[in-house]
């Protein structure tokens, strides 16, 4: 059995390392990582 995946990534901050921004130093990248299956059923938990 194949599953496909669904990967939605999302960032903040600065990725700019040449000039770091003293109110705001950081860079965040963060992820999740989801079956079609496991996709499906989340976002039918949602609409019930």
């Amino acid at each position: 059995m194949q599953s496909d995946m669904q990967m939605f990534l999302d960032e903040t901050g600065d990725h700019g390392l040449a000039r770091v921004d003293p109110n705001f130093p950081l860079f965040l990248l963060c992820g999740c990582l989801f079956s079609d299956e496991a996709l499906l059923a989340f976002e039918q938990g949602w609409l019930l």
